[in-house]
């Protein structure tokens, strides 16, 4: 919970990373409106990114899904922090600013022992 309240609030993100944002977040330089995304990690020439997918909304018995692979509309370096301990669950940590803007900080992935860590950038 301290961690939680250090770093923002947490979102479950659903299998394969999912999530359905309810508001505008930024993530990096990218601003991601509401809708359906797919959050996924790649390490690319010993470099750690987390690619953003929006993805197609389609309804199903009442309820609002994403679906299709999704088209890519950010890619942010990340910093990997060890967590000691595999995590428990995927969770996205939406922090809001005093501007009352929201950032995603990190990202966890259920299963592994480091958090994904979004470099700040400057605002403004």
């Amino acid at each position: 919970p301290a961690l939680a309240s250090a770093q923002g609030k947490a979102l479950a993100l659903g299998k394969n990373g999912d999530v359905e944002l309810t508001a505008v977040a930024s993530i990096g330089p990218a601003v991601l409106q509401p809708g359906h995304y797919r959050f996924q990690y790649l390490e690319q020439d010993g470099r750690h990114y987390l690619i953003v997918k929006v993805r197609e909304e389609e309804r199903r018995a009442g309820r609002r899904y994403g679906v299709g692979s999704g088209t890519e509309v950010a890619r942010v370096e990340c910093v990997l922090i060890p967590l000691g301990q595999k995590s428990g669950e995927t969770a996205l940590f939406v922090k809001a600013d005093p501007d009352g803007t929201s950032r995603i900080t990190q990202v966890r992935i259920q299963g592994e022992a480091a958090a994904h860590v979004i470099a700040l950038e400057p605002k403004g």
